[in-house]
C-alpha cells in the first residue's frame, strides 16, 4: 500500500470486534474485511501492523522492513490466538483526530473552586447579575469556563436557599430583631394566670 487511510474510532471498534468473532482460519481476514467493510489488502495491512506493534517490538527501521514481507498463515494464526485472549488490550495504533466531544470532556473536567475564584465570582455576579456567565468568566474568573461559572452560580443559589430553609428549622435561630417586624407579635393577649394550659411547652432550656 502506498499510503494508509485514516481509520475512524468506529472502524477500530468493529475491527477489534471482528478479530474476536472469527476463528483463525484461511478465511478469517476475508470475513473481517466483509464485516467492516474494508478492502482485504487494507485489513491485512493493519492486521500485520498491529501484530508488529504489539508482539514484535523492534527498532523502527526493522519494523518497517518487516511490514513489507507477507506473513505466513501459521505465523498469523499464532499471533491471532495470542491477541484473541484479550482484544481490549490492543493499543490504538491508528492515529485518530481528537473529536470535539473529547475536547469538551477535557474542558469540563471537574476542577474545585478556590476561595479566590469564588470571591471573584461574587464580584462579577454583583456587577453583571445572574445569567452573565460569559462576562463573569471573561472579566473576573478567567480560570473558569462560562459553563463552569454557570454551574457554580446555580450551586451558589441553591446553597443560599438551603441555608435559609435550614435556619427556619431551629427556634434558636429566631432573634428579637426578627420578630419586631411581625404584626402579629404585638396582638397576642397576655397569658391568663388561671389557665392551666399555660406554661406547657414553653421551657426552652438554658
Amino acid at each position: 500500500m502506498a499510503s494508509s487511510p485514516r481509520w475512524t474510532e468506529d472502524d477500530n471498534r468493529r475491527f477489534k470486534s471482528a478479530l474476536s468473532q472469527f476463528p483463525p482460519d484461511n478465511k478469517r481476514l476475508v470475513n473481517v474485511a466483509q464485516h467492516l467493510p474494508k478492502p482485504l489488502e487494507e485489513v491485512k495491512y493493519y492486521y500485520e501492523k498491529l501484530v508488529n506493534d504489539v508482539y514484535l517490538p523492534k527498532p523502527l527501521e526493522n519494523v518497517t522492513q518487516h511490514l513489507q514481507k507477507p506473513m505466513e498463515m501459521e505465523e498469523m494464526k499464532y499471533m491471532y490466538e495470542k491477541m484473541a485472549n484479550d482484544v481490549n488490550q490492543m493499543p490504538e495504533y491508528v492515529p485518530l483526530a481528537e473529536s470535539s466531544q473529547s475536547k469538551r470532556r477535557k474542558k469540563d473536567t471537574p476542577n474545585p473552586w478556590t476561595e479566590e475564584e469564588h470571591r471573584l465570582f461574587l464580584q462579577g455576579l454583583k456587577k453583571y447579575g445572574e445569567g452573565a456567565s460569559t462576562l463573569i468568566s471573561t472579566n473576573f474568573v478567567k480560570t473558569k469556563t462560562p459553563r463552569q461559572v454557570s454551574s457554580h452560580a446555580q450551586y451558589n443559589k441553591r446553597q443560599k436557599s438551603d441555608n435559609k430553609k435550614e435556619k427556619r428549622r431551629s427556634i434558636f435561630d429566631i432573634t428579637l430583631e426578627s420578630t419586631e417586624g411581625n404584626p402579629d407579635s404585638g396582638n397576642q393577649n397576655p397569658p391568663d394566670d388561671d389557665d392551666p394550659s399555660q406554661g406547657q411547652g414553653t421551657c426552652l432550656g438554658v
